[in-house]
């Protein structure tokens, strides 16, 4: 199937028309075995990536802490779902979309694994069925083999399809992009083929899309209202969009029914209000080529770009258009979900602009092609081992210790004040430290962006103020607690440091200020002090 890309206007009844590009001649595109071969390199060189990371410790990379918390209650209520999650003892609404949940317990329950276990195992799997949606999804869209490969190898090295999916948090994320792309691909075939035999399975992966991520449900949602104004507007097209909305709403009714029961619909709105980055942060960030999430310099990036500015010379406008959308619409998921349409850009790049252009150069050698394609791809594969360390890391066994010293020794009331000079969506140790200890984080953000008002912009306030503390004094946790009436009993200090943003003294040590501060300080006692963290209980 072509790729249908540039709206025309023709003669006649008004209405939009897709015209697709001409299509390359047969005799550049891949023989169906070659095809095969290099697609299975792709998955192997793919599934190495992420089990290279899978595998760099016993532990969810990252984040995951309330996410695992939430299992263990449901698991606690027989999978029947709970009106609230015990996590950090905080009241907050059991409102998240539970599938991933269920998913991971049944695993937990059914198989030899530890929920631990689960946790690292479940989101490398559901990123693996992520690669076999986007393959499918390509090759639907590209007008030849070469051109789905090169998406699907650009779509596999794009550090962002794996840097939030694989972590502990990936139960929800992974599933949620996986269901996505297939609710996207049956939609496109009921808009492009004008069948409504289509919206039955696009609905049923809307719906599940739904009950996995309500960030990339939302994301479907404007890409499909892309998609019906480009190939959609015929009355198959309309007919269709009905019976997937009302295919997914009741499909879904058991959960969001089961929540609005619980508690009204006020922690689904108040979700909905906490947003990510600016518009014009995104805008700049897409400039600067930091979208992809790549360590090194970045290529794919700067080959979206290209492929972004040759469709729009072309008059090609719906990837470009997308892209935009994605841009402007997605206030959470938008260096995820955008993975899509920049592979896409991707391959036109190369295969519609790069490699023409290397061809029509007199006395091209006619190996400089592959060489290139290899030097290329190499790149992109270090780049992608070597991409955000400081996110995908897993909690080693002496943080654990340090945690599992905070379970056994502390009074169940304690709060614990958690300074670990981290981003906090970056920050494992306030996140697992309520799952693994029973005790409260008193500055931990995850989960109030389910609870009424502007708990959450609150939350994330204080903790980006508590942060500031990390190379200061013990004053400056005091003015921390008055400003922001958050008392707490200890302090947990991180031995190591992974941020996103942070610069500790020491840069194989984090908080080294606030440590040695501590230490001299009449208002703090070290009560533990080991390889994974320093944790000192405040004078009554």
């Amino acid at each position: 199937m072509q790729l249908p890309d540039r709206i025309s206007r023709p003669a006649g009844k008004p209405q939009l028309q897709v015209v697709p590009p001409s299509a390359p001649e047969p005799a550049s595109d891949l023989s169906p075995l070659a095809h095969a071969t290099l697609l299975a390199g792709v998955l192997a060189i793919a599934s190495l990536i992420r089990l290279g990371f899978m595998l760099s410790g016993d532990f969810p990379l990252n984040d995951g802490g309330m996410f695992f918390q939430m299992v263990r209650d449901l698991q606690a209520h027989h999978y029947a779902l709970p009106q609230t999650t015990t996590y950090n003892a905080a009241g907050i609404p059991f409102s998240y979309p539970p599938l991933g949940f269920y998913a991971t317990a049944l695993v937990n329950d059914t198989l030899p694994v530890s929920l631990l276990t689960a946790f690292r195992v479940v989101p490398f799997a559901a990123t693996m069925l992520v690669l076999c949606a986007f393959m499918l999804f390509a090759r639907s869209w590209c007008a030849t083999r070469l051109e789905a490969l090169v998406a699907m190898f650009a779509f596999a090295l794009l550090p962002r399809t794996y840097l939030w999916l694989l972590m502990g948090g990936g139960i929800t994320r992974a599933f949620g992009l996986f269901f996505a792309i297939l609710a996207l691909y049956f939609i496109r075939l009921l808009y492009l083929r004008q069948r409504l035999i289509f919206a039955a399975p696009a609905g049923v992966f809307a719906a599940l899309t739904v009950l996995s991520h309500l960030e990339m449900a939302w994301c479907v949602v404007f890409t499909a209202a892309l998609f019906f104004a480009a190939f959609g507007r015929h009355r198959a097209g309309l007919v269709g969009s009905v019976l997937i909305a009302v295919a997914t709403v009741v499909l879904t009714a058991p959960w969001w029914g089961t929540v609005l029961a619980y508690h009204g619909p006020a922690p689904l709105l108040n979700a909905g209000h906490a947003s990510g980055p600016l518009v014009l942060d995104r805008v700049i960030a897409l400039l600067y080529l930091k979208f992809t999430g790549e360590a090194l310099f970045p290529v794919l990036a700067s080959l979206a770009l290209l492929g972004c500015v040759a469709s729009i010379a072309r008059r090609q406008y719906l990837l470009p258009v997308w892209l935009a959308l994605t841009l402007t619409l997605d206030l959470r998921a938008l260096g995820t979900f955008s993975t899509l349409p920049f592979a896409l850009l991707i391959s036109h790049a190369v295969v519609g602009t790069l490699v023409p252009a290397v061809r029509g150069v007199a006395r091209a050698p006619r190996a400089l092609i592959p060489a290139v394609s290899i030097i290329v791809g190499c790149y992109a594969f270090i780049a992608a081992m070597v991409a955000a360390p400081h996110l995908l890391r897993a909690m080693t066994p002496a943080e654990q210790s340090a945690m599992a010293w905070v379970a056994g020794n502390t009074a169940p009331q304690s709060r614990v004040l958690v300074v670990a000079n981290e981003a906090w969506a970056a920050d494992k140790t306030s996140e697992w430290l309520p799952a693994l200890t029973q005790r409260v984080s008193v500055a931990t953000p995850q989960g109030a962006e389910w609870l009424p008002g502007n708990v959450f912009t609150d939350r994330v306030e204080a903790y980006r103020a508590l942060q500031k503390c990390a190379n200061g004094t013990g004053d400056c946790l005091e003015t921390w607690e008055r400003k922001f009436s958050l008392p707490f009993d200890y302090v947990y200090i991180p031995k190591t440091s992974s941020s996103l943003d942070a610069m500790p003294v020491d840069e194989h040590e984090c908080c080294a200020g606030l440590r040695a501060a501590l230490r001299s300080d009449p208002r703090y006692q070290v009560v533990f002090d080991g390889d994974g963290a320093t944790i000192y209980r405040r004078a009554s």
